[in-house]
């Protein structure tokens, strides 16, 4: 099925929603740049550099980018991370479409930039708990946090004003229900995260029976996978009462 790339799915949209108007951008990884692409034309945004280590993708930006006259509006490098940026050269920098801890490695890779920075977008597809204990403790400060539902598939996206890298020290705090679920998702009582959370209850309760199915046979590590799925069904039972 032919679908128009100058359509951007409900997940893109939401991207570009929290970008600030007025601000230069950098899409870390930007694939096909359809991000970028509306906002310039729609002239939301003055300029965008455009990141990505594949020259595959890199390539299908810059035709994109061409293809709609905004070539004059935007800077194309093949980067790993945010090697290709230059410090102060990006208000907004979106890192998106990649897991929690990549994403996390090139926050430390380039703490500098970072900080340079007015915002970031993050829509981290994995291993979201450790990505936002490290925001956490390094003092990134949530501006905005959204979560979707998208082709069956759940995605979330954090808006964050940059943090003082601070974490030494701290390193040995645990894991917080806000890392889990998320702060302002929690506090906001966001429906698509109730819809997440119903279902991962369902999930976890449903491996708990196949596992007690088993009677006198359940091995060890099986007895160790109920009792860390029984953990999760009591933090999702309290929250779900507590909604």
């Amino acid at each position: 099925m032919y679908m128009d790339k100058n359509v951007l799915s409900n997940r893109l949209s939401s991207i570009a929603g929290m970008v600030t108007p007025g601000q230069r951008i950098c899409d870390v990884g930007c694939d096909h740049a359809l991000v970028a692409a509306h906002l310039l034309a729609e002239g939301i945004i003055p300029f965008a550099v455009l990141l990505d280590m594949n020259t595959g993708p890199l390539e299908k930006a810059r035709r994109h980018i061409e293809g709609r006259g905004l070539s004059e509006k935007a800077q194309l490098i093949r980067s790993d991370g945010l090697l290709g940026l230059g410090c102060g050269e990006a208000e907004t920098i979106i890192i998106t479409g990649m897991g929690g801890r990549l994403i996390q490695r090139i926050l430390t890779d380039e703490p500098e930039k970072i900080r340079a920075a007015k915002e970031l977008i993050l829509g981290p597809q994995s291993e979201l708990a450790r990505l936002r204990r490290f925001l956490r403790l390094n003092g990134f400060q949530y501006i905005a946090e959204e979560m979707l539902q998208e082709d069956g598939q759940f995605y979330v996206l954090i808006k964050l004003r940059p943090g003082a890298g601070d974490a030494d020290g701290k390193e040995a705090q645990a894991e917080t229900l806000e890392d889990k679920y998320g702060p302002l998702l929690l506090k906001n009582r966001h429906p698509v995260l109730r819809m997440y959370m119903e279902q991962e209850h369902a999930k976890s309760m449903k491996i708990m029976d196949e596992i007690k199915d088993n009677g006198s046979y359940i091995t060890e590590r099986q007895q160790d996978k109920l009792v860390e799925m029984g953990v999760v069904v009591k933090e999702l039972e309290k929250l779900l009462q507590d909604w």
